[in-house]
């Protein structure tokens, strides 16, 4: 019965909200956060479907914790050796099961994107990618990928085959000036200016645009039309091509309800002398976690102390 009793970590005693993995009596591997831990019960939060969580308790007596991750190991890194945040990460990802694992594999991805864009920009976004939490997010990550990468491959931002989901789908079927507007963005974005000028002219569509921003439709027109001789895809750096980018990842999948119906988060309404745009992907918003807190210090991540 001893092989049964729990083992715990002593660390994770006063570690409210941090995340474990409790191993139940006959095996059962539960991924959660520990909201609780008495000489009793054990209480998480487990993650569902959905962004939901529900609560859980287990007997102490009954189930073994692991912890997430090694503070010690954390401590280690530091500004001058990115390639170790990206290493580490690439071992939490191994974790599936983890939710902390993966939620600290994304913030040191991001950190060592930032220390050096050039040579692990790309790869670690491409990466970090690959786990993130919910479509959204995987598709800014993608989008800074695309950005960082310095031969801009259209491959980072292109749908991946299975990836449309039903909601999305169904929305296209039922709004085709909602397919018409993500058709003529991604048209521009591949150097189709002609298609994407007649995309832009079906009826309805300049709704599209005054509901997303940060484009007008009246301004898509005109670069569509300054573009139209040329033979080549825009410049991604651009301003115009980030922003047209910008406004095709936070439009992408929102269109299956109608215009007047929907609320995009962080539209307001347009004035002819006030206009406000999201902000463009970068490795400073893409997340949740500043890529200026690089240093672990005493359970915290902050910014390095000035030399």
């Amino acid at each position: 019965m001893r092989n049964l009793l729990a083992v715990f970590l002593v660390a994770l005693a006063c570690q409210a909200a941090s995340a474990v993995i409790l191993i139940t009596e006959n095996g059962k591997r539960i991924p959660g956060y520990l909201v609780s831990m008495t000489a009793t019960e054990v209480v998480i939060r487990v993650p569902v479907q959905g962004g939901e969580s529900r609560i859980e308790r287990f007997p102490r007596k009954s189930v073994s914790v692991l912890e997430s991750f090694k503070p010690e190991r954390l401590e280690m890194l530091h500004p001058g050796n990115p390639g170790a945040y990206r290493d580490y990460a690439e071992e939490l990802i191994a974790r599936k099961d983890d939710p902390e694992a993966r939620d600290l594999a994304l913030r040191l991805l991001v950190i060592a994107a930032s220390l050096d864009p050039e040579k692990l920009g790309k790869g670690c976004m491409a990466t970090a990618a690959g786990i993130a939490r919910n479509p959204q997010e995987e598709r800014r990550l993608r989008a800074v990928a695309y950005l960082l990468d310095p031969g801009h491959d259209p491959a980072l931002i292109q749908e991946k085959p299975g990836k449309t989901t039903t909601t999305k789908a169904a929305g296209f079927a039922s709004d085709p000036k909602g397919k018409a507007f993500i058709a003529a963005l991604k048209a521009y974005r591949r150097g189709q200016y002609t298609e994407a000028e007649k995309l832009a002219n079906t009826p309805g569509v300049e709704t599209y645009f005054q509901m997303f921003g940060p484009i007008s439709h009246a301004d898509f027109q005109q670069a569509c039309a300054k573009a139209a001789g040329m033979k080549s895809p825009p410049d991604p750096s651009s301003d115009l091509a980030r922003k047209i980018l910008q406004l095709e990842l936070e439009s992408d999948g929102q269109t299956d309800l109608p215009p007047e119906a929907r609320k995009s988060p962080w539209s307001i309404a347009l004035t002819p002398d006030s206009r406000r745009a999201p902000p463009l992907p970068s490795l400073a918003n893409v997340t949740e976690f500043s890529p200026e807190d690089s240093v672990y210090l005493k359970g915290s991540w902050v910014k390095p102390s000035k030399p």
